[in-house]
C-alpha cells in the first residue's frame, strides 16, 4: 500500500549534492488529471506560474492537452487535481481550513517516491479563505492561484528529486507559513542545482537524512 507525503506534516531537513551547473535545459510533462471540470482562467494562470518557478533551474514545464501531439520528456509527472479547481467555486467552497494535506507525493511499497503527486483544491481554497481574513482583501482568486501554485511546485520538487524530505525552503517546507499567501514560491539555490541535473544520464541526488510522514 503507498504511502503519502502530506504538505502538513513536519519532516526533517535533507541536503542536496551541489552537482556542476548543467548548460542544457530539461523538458518535464506534468500531466494534469482533474475530478471535476476545471476553470480554464485558473488552469492557464497555474501553468504560467509553476512553470515560472522551475524556470530558473532550467526545467521546462510542458502541460500536455488530449489533442496534443507526443513527444519526448525528460521526466513525466501525473497530478491529480481533487475538489473545485475553478476560480469561482473556490470561493463558495463551504467549512474551515483543516489539519488535512493541501497535496501529497506517492511513495511505493518500498518507499521510492513515484511520478504520481494529488493536490486539493478544496482545501486550499480553505486556506486562501483563512489567509485573506489574516492580511485583509487579497482577492480570492489571486491568493487561490498563488497558494494552489506553491503547493503543486512543492510536490513536483519531490517528484522530480525523486525525495520525501522536507526542509525550510518555499518549495520544501512540509507546512504552509502566514506569509505565504502574499508571495510567489521561490526555488533555493541548492534545489535548483539539483533540478539541473535531471537531464542527465547519471541524474541522482544525495540526501543526507531521511523522515516521511504518511497516513
Amino acid at each position: 500500500m503507498g504511502i503519502r507525503i502530506l504538505l502538513t506534516i513536519l519532516s526533517g531537513g535533507m541536503s542536496f549534492a551541489a552537482p556542476p551547473v548543467a548548460t542544457s535545459r530539461s523538458t518535464v510533462g506534468v500531466f494534469l488529471r482533474f475530478e471535476r471540470p476545471d476553470s480554464p482562467s485558473f488552469t492557464r494562470r497555474l501553468e504560467r506560474d509553476v512553470a515560472a518557478i522551475f524556470r530558473p533551474a532550467g526545467v521546462d514545464l510542458v502541460f500536455p492537452r488530449p489533442q496534443d501531439g507526443t513527444r519526448d520528456y525528460h521526466r513525466v509527472v501525473i497530478v491529480e487535481m481533487r475538489g473545485h479547481c475553478t476560480s469561482w467555486r473556490a470561493a463558495e467552497v463551504s467549512g474551515e481550513a483543516e489539519a488535512a494535506p493541501l497535496g501529497w507525493t506517492r511513495l511505493n511499497a518500498d518507499g521510492q517516491v513515484m511520478p504520481f503527486a494529488m493536490l486539493d483544491c478544496d482545501q486550499v481554497a480553505r486556506a486562501a479563505r483563512r489567509a485573506n481574513r489574516l492580511h485583509g482583501p487579497l482577492g480570492h482568486f489571486s491568493t487561490f492561484s498563488r497558494l494552489a501554485a506553491r503547493v503543486m511546485a512543492h510536490e513536483l520538487v519531490h517528484a522530480l528529486l525523486r525525495t520525501a524530505e522536507h526542509r525550510q525552503t518555499d518549495c520544501g517546507r512540509a507546512q504552509l507559513r502566514q506569509a505565504d499567501a502574499l508571495d510567489q514560491a521561490r526555488l533555493d539555490p541548492s534545489e535548483i542545482a539539483a533540478l539541473r541535473e535531471i537531464g542527465r544520464p547519471s541524474f541522482g541526488v544525495a540526501v543526507a537524512e531521511k523522515t516521511t510522514g504518511g497516513q
